[in-house]
């Protein structure tokens, strides 16, 4: 799928006007009542992108510099409908890399517990070790039951993480 994109991407850099690009642009947009879906190529992030003014740009981004100017230095362009194939200006707001992660949080976008990847644990396994360590046994023992630090696990008991999870 990223050759497609490639090659969509290339055939139509350095197009002309400014004007040019702008029409190249709304010819890859499905005008809806809510989201304007962006029916072009795609990034393997789910992004649509294009090539405008010289270089692959993410298309809500050049959304919102046809409809509303330039982008501040240092700042994001985010969605209010959370649909990354969006471009409709209505959508689009301008905020910071840590308005976009309290964003996410805030919609429960967040991985976390043993979604998030990286975690060693599941579920279970930390409501196991919050009731074994109620009961007495040590944070270094349950750290190599559970084969974790036992900074992890001082982590669990006082609910730093998995805090959600309760128990």
């Amino acid at each position: 799928m990223n050759l497609v994109v490639i090659a969509c991407l290339h055939r139509n850099k350095g197009e002309g006007t400014l004007m040019n690009q702008q029409a190249r642009f709304w010819n890859h947009v499905q005008k809806t009542e809510s989201c304007w879906p962006w029916i072009g190529a795609r990034h393997r992030n789910g992004y649509g992108a294009m090539n405008y003014s010289g270089r692959i740009m993410r298309v809500h981004r050049i959304s919102w510099l046809i409809n509303n100017g330039a982008i501040p230095e240092g700042k994001q362009i985010l969605h209010t409908c959370d649909n990354p194939l969006c471009v409709n200006p209505d959508h689009l707001f301008v905020g910071t890399n840590s308005d976009n992660m309290a964003d996410k949080v805030r919609k429960g976008r967040q991985a976390k517990g043993e979604n998030q990847g990286s975690s060693k644990l599941q579920e279970n396994s930390v409501r196991e070790i919050r009731q074994k360590y109620q009961q007495g046994i040590s944070q270094r023992e349950l750290a190599k039951q559970y084969n974790v630090s036992t900074p992890a696990i001082s982590q669990i008991v006082t609910k730093k993480c998995w805090g959600w999870l309760g128990v």
